[in-house]
């Protein structure tokens, strides 16, 4: 394992190949598809949301930058609190299973 201190401030130059064992793990060198899919399920979902605005009345709703801008803040403010009860709620090792062991890795 590379100390902090050791990549803030080098004695000397830090190898790539060392960096690289650090921080990428082996399990994610296999294929991307999973992630292309979920990229392309999560575009496929957005084209069917904007077409339901364009289609029904709530896509000739307008509203003003700054009350926009608040809406925005209230809804990322409100997801963080609901994600945040969620996680309190399920406990950290039920979390740790749902969220992978990619992200387990990452925590550890």
């Amino acid at each position: 394992m590379i100390l902090d201190y050791a990549i803030i401030d080098p004695q000397s130059a830090v190898a790539p190949e060392s960096l690289i064992e650090e921080f990428v793990l082996s399990e994610q060198h296999r294929s991307g598809s999973g992630a292309l899919l979920h990229g392309l399920l999560i575009l496929l979902a957005l084209f069917a949301l904007a077409a339901v605005l364009r289609c029904s009345h709530l896509g000739h709703l307008t509203l003003k930058p700054w009350l926009a801008i608040v809406y925005s803040l209230l809804g990322c403010i409100l997801s963080a609190m609901l994600l945040y009860g969620a996680g309190r709620w399920l406990g950290r090792r039920n979390v740790m299973r749902l969220a992978g062991r990619a992200w387990v890795a990452l925590t550890v």
